[in-house]
């Protein structure tokens, strides 16, 4: 049987054109948005088509680091309004081959979307024609944020070495393997599921 495209997205795969590079923590405040907008401000560098997403829609910030005013449409205009295509909010910025996508512009209640929204969003970002696309997602284990995190190919968790940091990271991985787990048995049945698991891990 083949595999669901969720399991596929999380294999590494070094020949894959496109990549999806998600950044994502248990906690608040550990330089994630600042990890996630060097990470492209180096890709963008060395010649890689890169945008950046601010998917944090509660507490967009990631365009400080790229020096841009929070002015633009962003995500949340784009959910509630649904006048303007996706494309539309990517804008460029002071660098090179890297365009930005906006999350919350001052729309009350950005961050209060349901999962009809967030498959829209996810929808949108696979159709983006980018070498590399940098998702800095909200802190925290919601839906949301695991949701967007399981969409990478590869995802990188940012931590600091204090121990709220550390309980939040490791309630942030159990709950990405748990959602991954209960897809697998959503999608295989009981019966397959660890089996379909375990060859995920290992391929």
């Amino acid at each position: 049987m083949a595999q669901p495209a969720y399991v596929q997205k999380m294999i590494i795969n070094q020949d894959e054109r496109k990549k999806i590079i998600s950044f994502g923590g248990g906690k608040g405040g550990t330089g994630k948005s600042l990890i996630a907008s060097s990470v492209a401000i180096v890709l963008a560098s060395q010649g890689r088509k890169v945008v950046l997403v601010d998917l944090d829609l509660g507490g967009s910030n990631a365009h400080t680091y790229l020096d841009i005013k929070n002015q633009y449409i962003g995500i949340s205009n784009w959910l509630s309004t649904q006048q303007v295509e996706f494309v539309d909010l990517i804008q460029e910025t002071p660098y090179s081959n890297l365009y930005f996508i906006s999350g919350d512009v001052l729309v009350p209640g950005a961050a209060n979307y349901g999962k009809k929204e967030r498959e829209d969003i996810i929808e949108q970002i696979k159709a983006l024609s980018y070498d590399y696309i940098i998702l800095d997602l909200p802190s925290g284990s919601s839906a949301h944020s695991l949701s967007y995190f399981m969409i990478s190919n590869s995802g990188v968790v940012v931590a600091q070495p204090e121990l709220p940091s550390i309980l939040n990271t490791y309630n942030f991985i159990k709950s990405a393997v748990y959602s991954h787990i209960k897809e697998i048995i959503q999608h295989y049945g009981h019966s397959e599921a660890l089996e379909q698991f375990r060859d995920t891990l290992i391929e």
